[in-house]
């Protein structure tokens, strides 16, 4: 009885390690494979918010260049307009002359 017992015991601390063994290997796949996911999950989040980061970035230059663009037409406008004034207002002097 003393053997059986004892052969008992040594079998059951060996499924005991099997076990262990298994369940760490279920555990450190799953952990892997969280990893990868997450790892996954986070550049896709961080490459969504560079590229909207850049857009905004990117429009705001396009509204700051629109607006100087804007404002170079109108002083064009304005020199344009004031020279043809100055023209016409010599034209009229040379013509009361």
């Amino acid at each position: 009885m003393t053997q059986s017992n004892g052969q008992n015991a040594e079998s059951a601390g060996l499924k005991l390690e099997q076990f262990q063994n298994l369940m760490n290997k279920v555990v450190s796949k799953a952990l892997k494979e969280s990893t990868t996911n997450l790892g996954k999950e986070l550049s896709d989040n961080v490459s969504e918010n560079v590229l909207k980061g850049m857009n905004y970035m990117m429009r705001v230059q396009d509204e700051k260049e629109e607006e100087r663009y804007r404002k170079l037409d109108e002083l064009m406008r304005n020199k344009q307009k004031l020279s043809r004034r100055e023209k016409e207002k010599k034209q009229k002097q040379k013509n009361f002359f």
